[in-house]
This record gives C-alpha cells, sequence and structure tokens, in this order.
C-alpha cells in the first residue's frame, strides 16, 4: 500500500514537471512578443501607440470597445499600465523554437546517428529565426508596425554532430521509427531558448538620427543601445538552455535532453 502510494506521489511530481516545463517556453505569437519586449525594456510602455499595440494583441474585445472614445481610452491606457507594471515579472523570456532534422546511417565507431540534410552534417548555428504566424489579429495585422520574424541570437553556438545513442538504444529507435511509418528517419527538435537582452527599438524618429549620424563613433554608440525594424526582424540576444528530441511530431515521446553542460548522456 505504502508502495502504490509513493508511486502516486512520483506520477504527480513528474505531471507537475512536465507542465511547469510546459509552460516556461512559450510559443511565439505577438502577444507573448510584445510582453517580451515590454519586459526587458525594448519599447516604452509610456509612449501611447505601445500601449495601444499591447491592447489589441491581448484583448482585442477591450480595444474595439472602447478605443472610439477618446476619453474612455485615456483612462484605460492608465489601467493598462498599471496591469502592466503588476504582471510584468511574469512576462516571458523563454521560447521553444521547433525544426526537424533527418537521421543519416549509425555510425558504429562515433555510437551516433549523424544528422544530414543539405549538404550540412553537424548542427552549427548560433541564430534561430522565429516566424510569428499573423493570425487572431485585432483588425488589419498589416497596420501592427511590428515585424513577423525574431531573430534568437545565441550567446554560445550550438555545434552538434549527430545524436549520440549505443548500440541497443540505437537499434531500439530505428525499429520504433520503422513502426510508426517513419521510414526517413526524422526526429523532431525543440529547442529551449532563454532570452537574455533586447536592445531598445527606435521609433521613426530615432532610426532617422541613427541613420544619419555622420561621426562612426556616434553611430555606433547609438547602434549599441537602439535596433530599428528596417531589415524586417527584431534581434533578441539569447541564451540555449536545452534541446528535447522527441520521435514524433506531437512532441510526447522524448528521446532524451541535451543541455550545454553535458554534452550527451549518452557519451
Amino acid at each position: 500500500m505504502k508502495r502504490v502510494g509513493f508511486l502516486l506521489i512520483v506520477a504527480i511530481l513528474c505531471l507537475a514537471h512536465r507542465s511547469v516545463a510546459a509552460q516556461e517556453y512559450a510559443k511565439p505569437s505577438f502577444d507573448n512578443i510584445v510582453k517580451t519586449l515590454i519586459r526587458m525594456g525594448a519599447v516604452d510602455i509610456n509612449r501611447d501607440e505601445i500601449i495601444d499595440l499591447y491592447a489589441r494583441v491581448t484583448g482585442c474585445q477591450h480595444y474595439t470597445a472602447y478605443f472610439k472614445d477618446d476619453f474612455v481610452w485615456e483612462k484605460k491606457r492608465h489601467e493598462l499600465r498599471e496591469e502592466i507594471r503588476k504582471n510584468i515579472s511574469t512576462y516571458p523570456t523563454g521560447y521553444a523554437y521547433e525544426t526537424a532534422v533527418k537521421l543519416g546511417r549509425y555510425n558504429f565507431e562515433e555510437r551516433l546517428y549523424p544528422f544530414i540534410g543539405e549538404g550540412n552534417k553537424e548542427i552549427n548555428v548560433n541564430t534561430f529565426s522565429m516566424i510569428v504566424e499573423n493570425k487572431n489579429f485585432c483588425f488589419d495585422g498589416k497596420s501592427y508596425w511590428l515585424p513577423s520574424v525574431y531573430k534568437l541570437v545565441l550567446n554560445r553556438p550550438i555545434k552538434m554532430a549527430g545524436l549520440y545513442l549505443n548500440e541497443e538504444d540505437g537499434r531500439a529507435l530505428l525499429q520504433r521509427m520503422d513502426a510508426a511509418k517513419n521510414p526517413t528517419h526524422v526526429l523532431f527538435l525543440r529547442v529551449n531558448v532563454r532570452v537574455l537582452f533586447v536592445a531598445a527599438i527606435a521609433n521613426e524618429e530615432e532610426a532617422s538620427r541613427q541613420k544619419k549620424a555622420v561621426h562612426r563613433k556616434e553611430r555606433a554608440k547609438n547602434a549599441a543601445v537602439l535596433q530599428a525594424i528596417d531589415g524586417g526582424s527584431i534581434q533578441l540576444d539569447s541564451r540555449l538552455d536545452s534541446i528535447e528530441y522527441f520521435e514524433d511530431e506531437a512532441h510526447t515521446k522524448l528521446i532524451y535532453t541535451y543541455r550545454p553542460t553535458t554534452f550527451s548522456s549518452y557519451q
């Protein structure tokens, strides 16, 4: 009886851990991105256009109901600023970037499945581009001045030759993939990244002044603290927390989790 109770407690703790892990890394969406930019100080909530954007991406129904009345909306802006100040510590800084890689033939000497692709034999990157889907817009999405591309630039590049597994585990993985009708042996990855810093986003006036900066040192100084959206993207300085490897696209069958501190649990 005691053993049953112990196993139940373990199961509950595991479910709780999975729930926390799922909440820790957000999916890229405009409401999450705006909250991250606010938390990182990349945008100024004292500017009305920022508050209006926040209202549109987090509560379209309130925006449509009150925005047409200048006096009512001004009061709502004050309320929204207080809401932000109260909840800013809960805004997301972690994001889950999802991608897929194909496994090559098992390397018995290295004890790994190499990653293969378009001429690539390993993962060697320092930037991931998150695409925010243009859906659930409040009114016309084109009037959002934020871009849809956000570059997660890592403080250290990721360099991995493949999936390290001993022969027994490697054979079992291959058999499960074939049984699951995955003959091309595609792995599904969830890259968990933590945003550390976002340079302030220049408004039109600041961006224009930065472009016109004649002195090279002045331009470099401005670029260090401001970023424009001319290139159609915003840079988020980040670090890699972990990479989760799954057998299935639904991300329910975890193989193992890679963390930068240990290259592989099978090595």
